[in-house]
This record gives C-alpha cells, sequence and structure tokens, in this order.
C-alpha cells in the first residue's frame, strides 16, 4: 500500500513539473516577443525620441506667415540612408485681395470691382470674379489664382449690396457697362494684395445741335472712346487694342426729342468722338471733343453741315437694281453705310455731311456696278447720276478625271466684296453674266469632290466675253 502511494505521487510531481516547464516557455516567449516588439516602434503612448521642430515656410503675405508645419522624425522608419526629415511639398494657395474704392474727395464710395484675367478677351476665357463695395468697408477676393489680371471699377447703388457674385456679374454684363477706372494686377502666389483704387472725377456734357444754324429737332447722338492699350500687361492682347479706331467703344447714346439739346452724365475725362446721324438714311456727322471736369467744358455747341443729295441710275438691268445697295465708303468703318435701292431708279440723301462722297453701287453677287465720287456744300441740292454697267458672258466648262463634262458647282466673288455667290453648272457646261471688274472662280464636282478648289482669276472688260475651262483631272 505504502509502494502505490509513492508511485501516485510520483506521476503527481513529474505531472506538475511538465506543467512548470511550459509555462515558463510561454512566459520567456512573451518576453522576448515584447522586447522585439518595442524595440522596432514605440508605442502610440510612448514619448517621441526626437522633439518636434518647427519647419517654417516663409511669405511676405501682408495677412502674415504661412503657419509652422511640423515634423515628427521618428527613430528606425526611414528608409531613406539619410536621417533627414521628409515632408511634402506645400500646395498653391493662391492670394488674397483687398479692394478699396475711393471717390475723388477720399470719400468711400458704392460700387463693383470685377477682375478679369489680362490675357482673355471675352468674358467666357476671363475666369471673372466680382465683389459689392460698401461705403467704408473693405472688401476681400480670396484664394485667386497666381495670374496677370485687370481691376475693374463700376458704378453701383446700394441697393446691389446683397446680391451674389453671380449676380453682379450678370448686372455688369448685361448693362454692358464701361469701368469708371480699370488698372492691371500681377497675383503672386501666396502674397496677398491691398489695393486702393481711386475713381477718377466725373464730367457732364450738355450738347447744343444745330443744322445748318437752326436747332435740330432728330436724330441720334453715339459717344464714343477709344481704347488705352496701356492697360493691358499681354502683349497680343495690347496690339489688337493698338489696331483698334478712337471710336472703337460706345460709351452712350442718345435721341434727340426737342430743340437739340442733349445731355450726358458720369462721363470719364479724355477724348471723345460724337457722332450725330440724322435724316432719312441716318447719315453720319462726326466731331471730335474733350471731355473734363471744367464748368467751360460742359456746354459745346455744334452745328451740323448738310446738304441733300440726288442720286439717279441709269442703264444696266432692273433685277441688278432690286438686290443692290449704295454703298458709302470708306467701308469697315462707321463712317459706312449701305442704302438698299429696292428696284428704285433714283435715290434722295437728305442731311448728309458737308463734304467729298464716295459711292459704289454694289450688286447682290458683291459686284461694283457702278461707282461715283461728288462733292457737297453747305445747303446745296446735287444731283448725280450712275451709269449701272451691263452684264458680260463668261461660259464655263467642267471636266472630270477622263476629260468628260460633269455636274459641278461654280463660286464667284467679287475683287474687295466679302460676299460670294454659288452656281450650278448643268452636264458641266454653263454661263454667267458678271458686271465687268475683276472675279475670282473656284469650282467643285458632285459628289467627287465637296471642297472647292483653288481660285482663278479673271478681269472682265465690256464686250469681250470670257471661256473658262475647269479640268478636275
Amino acid at each position: 500500500m505504502i509502494a502505490r502511494d509513492r508511485s501516485k505521487l510520483g506521476r503527481l510531481a513529474s505531472s506538475t513539473a511538465g506543467v512548470a516547464v511550459v509555462l515558463i516557455v510561454l512566459v520567456a516567449a512573451a518576453w522576448a516577443f515584447g522586447l522585439f516588439a518595442t524595440t522596432s516602434a514605440p508605442s502610440p503612448l510612448a514619448p517621441l525620441d526626437t522633439p518636434d521642430e518647427p519647419f517654417e515656410v516663409e511669405s511676405e503675405t501682408s495677412a502674415g506667415p504661412v503657419p509652422a508645419i511640423r515634423v515628427r522624425h521618428i527613430e528606425g522608419t526611414d528608409t531613406d540612408e539619410s536621417s533627414d526629415a521628409r515632408t511634402e511639398p506645400a500646395r498653391p494657395r493662391g492670394a488674397d485681395l483687398y479692394l478699396r474704392v475711393v471717390d475723388p474727395s477720399g470719400r468711400r464710395t458704392p460700387s463693383i470691382v470685377r477682375v478679369r484675367r489680362n490675357d482673355a478677351m471675352n468674358c467666357q476665357d476671363a475666369q471673372l470674379r466680382a465683389v459689392f463695395m460698401k461705403p467704408g468697408v473693405e472688401a476681400v477676393l480670396r484664394k485667386l489664382e497666381p495670374r496677370a489680371y485687370v481691376v475693374e471699377v463700376f458704378k453701383a447703388h446700394e441697393s446691389m449690396a446683397e446680391a451674389s457674385e453671380s449676380a453682379l456679374l450678370a448686372f455688369v454684363e448685361r448693362k454692358n457697362a464701361l469701368p469708371k477706372e480699370s488698372r492691371p494686377l500681377d497675383l503672386e502666389d501666396g502674397r496677398d494684395r491691398r489695393l486702393l483704387l481711386h475713381l477718377p472725377a466725373m464730367a457732364g456734357l450738355e450738347l447744343t445741335l444745330t443744322k445748318n444754324g437752326t436747332p435740330l429737332q432728330s436724330g441720334t447722338v453715339n459717344l464714343y472712346k477709344g481704347i488705352d492699350a496701356s492697360k493691358f500687361m499681354d502683349e497680343k492682347v495690347a496690339a489688337t487694342a493698338k489696331s483698334m479706331a478712337a471710336d472703337a467703344v460706345l460709351v452712350a447714346s442718345r435721341t434727340i426729342r426737342g430743340p437739340g439739346s442733349v445731355r450726358f452724365d458720369d462721363l470719364t475725362p479724355g477724348k471723345r468722338r460724337l457722332e450725330v446721324r440724322v435724316g432719312t438714311h441716318e447719315t453720319a456727322h462726326w466731331f471730335d471733343i474733350e471731355v473734363s471736369t471744367g464748368v467751360a467744358s460742359r456746354r459745346i455747341a455744334l452745328d451740323l453741315c448738310t446738304a441733300t443729295l440726288e442720286v439717279r441710275f441709269e442703264g444696266g438691268r432692273d433685277e441688278d437694281l432690286q438686290n443692290a445697295v449704295l454703298v458709302s465708303l470708306p467701308r469697315r468703318t462707321r463712317r459706312h453705310r449701305t442704302i438698299p435701292v429696292g428696284g428704285a431708279r433714283k435715290l434722295v440723301l437728305d442731311d448728309i455731311a458737308c463734304g467729298s462722297h464716295d459711292f459704289e453701287l454694289e450688286g447682290s453677287d458683291g459686284a461694283i456696278l457702278a461707282k461715283v465720287s461728288v462733292p457737297v456744300g453747305r445747303a446745296e441740292r446735287k444731283e448725280v447720276t450712275m451709269k449701272v454697267a451691263g452684264r458680260e458672258i463668261v461660259r464655263i466648262e467642267v471636266k472630270d478625271r477622263v476629260g468628260t463634262p460633269m455636274l459641278a458647282f461654280v463660286r464667284v466673288r467679287a475683287e474687295g466684296s466679302d460676299t460670294h455667290k454659288d452656281q450650278r453648272i448643268v452636264r458641266g457646261k454653263g454661263s454667267l453674266e458678271l458686271a465687268p471688274g475683276r472675279y475670282y472662280l473656284s469650282v467643285r464636282s458632285i459628289p467627287a469632290h465637296p471642297e472647292y478648289g483653288p481660285e482663278r482669276r479673271i478681269d472682265l472688260v465690256v464686250g469681250f466675253p470670257q471661256d473658262l475651262v475647269f479640268d478636275l483631272r
């Protein structure tokens, strides 16, 4: 019995020892794993091995330096051979523009300030921004892209103070308003700017208009100004502005309803061109004036020297006169006028300006049917005759690749004309009736040549018809 008890105690001791060995192995493994993890990276609560060091990004903004970026360096985590801290480059933050507007007396005045790209001539590409300027309050446009801009100031009313930015832009565009002040501005990234805009002194203009000494009872008065190319920093835009005439921009327009008195208000000082349109066909009279803030210059008396010209048309075909127009030269200017003839054999041009006039009678195909130059004097009534040219025959033949006549279209353009006429050539042969002069003709076949080919020049002289062959081989 004693032997059995000893055997039981031996087995219990050996099992207890086995459990103890297992426990010791587990504790040693846990200790070893904890030590490895600790040496690889600190726990989230562990203190950093190196202190935080601020990395200052220098900025010369008026709104103060950019806040410091703190770089945390942790031992053992760098894969680079260098132990320097690695940071991502700061993204461009744009620039803020702080604005104030004052009038000539130094007082702040309600207005709309629009900022647009300097290198864009139309609103679609200008990336417009706008803000309403309350009197005595500084406004700001935030996060503008770094680029060249033009800052413009427009007259506004206090009722628009709560309007949205899109509503302000739409108001300026809808009114086709002209800025009272504008200046170029170059914004750099990260550099805010403060801009004080001074409105120029505004002037009024009162006109007294007479016609050959008698008060003018009806008509239209248009006031124009040129474009200041120095306002544009972009060279291409400035070159375009320089090429424009002094009457490039319409400032204001008034209708005469009374004894020749017209008034303009809120004008900026400077040189202006004044156009007065009078008579049945609204012929133009031009004046160069100076707008300034002086009291004496606010009242200007202008007398229109007018005459009456009766134009008669002789010769030619009635169908040519039906769609013809009488054109006053020079073309592509504001002095250019186009008066429909409507088949008449006589036109009366009343109230035309004194001096020399050049006219052309232009057909529906752009051909010049007649020309005349005539001088007129004050209160003079003069008659002039324009001899309408007849038509000459131009026979045309169009051949295909093997020399067979084919169906085609011929395009005719008179020299100096912006219009052209297309005529169908059936079975490859046809004819045109053109007035004497210089023309440019081109041909395309159907359906082989969808585009017109190179132009050929011809000179038509009275009594000399021409034959033309277009070989599309």
